[in-house]
């Protein structure tokens, strides 16, 4: 990964974007799968996440 001092340099400057992206797509899909799995729990145990919020 890029150091922050040379940033300002164009090609790190992109390659630091390309790797920012990819990271953040990595955690979008793992809070997906997060998500999946939660909401698979409350349709087996009855609850729902609206049900929660009361």
């Amino acid at each position: 990964m890029c150091c922050v001092c040379c940033r300002h340099s164009m090609a790190c400057a992109a390659d630091y974007l390309s790797w920012e992206t990819a990271s953040v797509r990595d955690a979008e899909a793992i809070f997906l799968l997060l998500w999946r799995r939660i909401n698979g729990f409350f349709k087996r145990t009855g609850y729902s996440l609206a049900q929660l919020g009361r």
